[in-house]
């Protein structure tokens, strides 16, 4: 047994931090499956009812949650009775998540095996994002935000699995980079703003300037008209002087 089927079904081995935190968004994903889907407007998916649906999934998915954090604690040297944490209110569900998602397990062998690979599952999981991006491939055609940041989002995790590091992921369910790009676009806007009053003021003088120029033009050409032999003089007295 290997792959998914071994991470899904099976009690036996160890399971890192990565792995069990890849499995868990997995499982997650699945549950929220109904809401995304009709977000995109699959009508298939209106008459199904989002709390029925997490119901009947939490019971089916019940067996490899436990399956998922038995390996996980096993990883860490403990054994499998360590899932009776989960049944004490508040204080056990915050110890559980604690050891479970954020404890590193042994270095070394343990009595439930060697250290397990960062990559037990990568290929699967790289296999199963090639098989979503497939999917939504109809719905990006379409231009759909949702598919297109759920494409970028997939491609990021695809990446990262292979082993290169690209930049975060954007898109509605990456918050940090949301933030980020949020208060970038607010300086621009304060900045814009800023210098669209400066070239304000400036069209002003330039439109006053104008009007006064225009003002005052018709009034001298009028005079000069009027006056022939003034302007004559005057010319005369600029050219001697």
């Amino acid at each position: 047994m290997n792959g998914l089927n071994w991470l899904l079904l099976s009690w036996k081995g160890r399971l890192g931090r990565k792995d069990y935190w890849l499995a868990s968004l997995m499982i997650v994903v699945g549950s929220l499956a109904p809401t995304l889907l009709r977000l995109v407007n699959i009508k298939v998916f209106e008459i199904i009812d989002p709390q029925l649906w997490f119901q009947s999934y939490f019971l089916v998915m019940l067996g490899p949650l436990l399956s998922l954090q038995v390996k996980r604690w096993h990883d860490r040297d403990k054994p499998a009775w360590y899932l009776l944490l989960n049944l004490v209110p508040v204080i056990g569900s915050i110890w559980v998540f604690i050891a479970t998602y954020c404890m590193p397990g042994d270095k070394d062998e343990n009595r439930y095996g060697k250290n397990p690979a960062p990559d037990v599952i990568e290929d699967d999981i790289v296999y199963s994002i090639n098989t979503a991006l497939k999917l939504i491939d109809p719905y990006v055609e379409k231009r759909l935000p949702f598919a297109l940041s759920l494409q970028n989002q997939l491609e990021w995790c695809r990446l990262t699995l292979t082993g290169f590091s690209p930049p975060p992921p954007s898109g509605p369910l990456n918050l940090a980079e949301i933030a980020r790009n949020t208060f970038d676009q607010w300086q621009k806007q304060e900045a814009l703003v800023e210098h669209l009053n400066k070239v304000q003021t400036a069209m002003k003088d330039v439109v006053l300037q104008a009007f006064i120029a225009s003002q005052q033009s018709p009034v001298n050409t009028v005079s000069a008209s009027e006056n022939p032999e003034q302007t004559a003089t005057a010319e005369a007295t600029g050219t001697l002087l």
